[in-house]
């Protein structure tokens, strides 16, 4: 958790109550830290849906760095990695197809709030952090890495929503399984200089098989992959990454 608002004590302070006092805003912050991780964690390991929980985001952003802005979502891209190294979507040999599969991943108030503009509370803003993504419009099955692309934030000076129309940063890659749990806490790639830049996007059928490509998915085969390995599937690092399938 990142404090950058720096408090300032008076010179009249006594030294023994100003200790004192430090030490009293360390530990209350130390334990809003922790309690956050323990409440994400918690939330993930009773998750049996499809949801984005946004309040790890920065979580690799370094200390001395100052935090100006909070996600409130954006789009999840949905995708595997053929034999080839390609970015694909769908299932392997039945319907796979070039590019990422994109959801939408924002609550519609969100949405609303930062397309006008509007002003919104810390407290507020929690609840927009807790996304569901249902994952049943889109024709794929197994084992996915998902990115997020956030688009729609909050500064933290005053509350002021709005939303980027071009372009935005990635989250590290998780891994899900379609069809069974796919909860995820994105943790955002900016950290290490990778944005991303939304594409048009194409028009393929959704039904039919690439004649060429996407037939064997080679990528991802665990769930429990490390960051270090996820982070080597950036989808927009990767053959056809920016080719994006928006999933009606």
């Amino acid at each position: 958790m990142k404090n950058t608002n720096p408090t300032y004590f008076s010179k009249t302070v006594p030294t023994t109550a100003l200790l004192q006092i430090f030490l009293l805003l360390i530990s209350l912050l130390i334990e809003s830290c922790a309690s956050a991780k323990i409440l994400t964690q918690a939330a993930l390991a009773d998750c049996n849906t499809s949801t984005v929980y946004l309040g790890a985001w920065w979580n690799h952003v370094p200390d001395t760095v100052s935090i100006q802005l909070d996600p409130m979502g954006g789009y999840q891209f949905a995708y595997w990695v053929d034999d080839a190294g390609n970015v694909c979507h769908g299932d392997p040999g039945k319907n796979g197809q070039l590019g990422p599969a994109v959801l939408k991943a924002y609550r519609p108030q969100a949405f609303a709030l930062a397309d006008k503009g509007t002003i919104l509370s810390a407290d507020r803003l929690k609840e927009l952090q807790e996304i569901p993504v249902p994952l049943d419009p889109y024709a794929g099955s197994g084992f996915h890495f998902v990115q997020l692309y956030n688009n729609l934030w909050r500064m933290r000076s005053d509350g002021q929503t709005f939303r980027s129309t071009v372009t935005g940063p990635l989250s590290i890659p998780n891994v899900i399984e379609v069809g069974s749990r796919a909860c995820v806490a994105p943790v955002s790639l900016l950290a290490s200089g990778f944005g991303a830049v939304i594409l048009p996007s194409s028009n393929k059928d959704a039904v039919r098989q690439d004649p060429n490509h996407c037939k064997v998915r080679t990528m991802p085969v665990d769930i429990n992959m490390s960051e270090a390995a996820r982070k080597k599937y950036n989808a927009m690092a990767l053959p056809h990454g920016g080719e994006i399938y928006n999933v009606p």
